[in-house]
């Protein structure tokens, strides 16, 4: 899985998600910001640091539904 994490607006962040499994999520804005790091990309590290399979982002890895981000109707 790639995700990508870019800062728009100044104090606002868009997050994009490529799977291996299941379609690609359209860019969103995410919840938070913080001048240091995203607040998803700190859910993110937690997740990979301590091997964390059914989080958030290892269920949108494994192409689980998830009421966020949303499928692109692109891909």
């Amino acid at each position: 899985m790639r995700v990508t994490f870019t800062k728009v607006d100044g104090k606002r962040y868009l997050v994009a998600i490529e799977r291996e499994r299941g379609p690609a999520l359209v860019p969103r804005h995410a919840p938070g910001y913080d001048d240091l790091m995203p607040h998803d990309l700190s859910h993110y590290l937690v997740e990979e640091c301590f091997e964390i399979q059914l989080g958030v982002w290892g269920q949108l890895a494994a192409a689980a539904a998830s009421s966020r981000p949303h499928p692109s109707t692109t891909s």
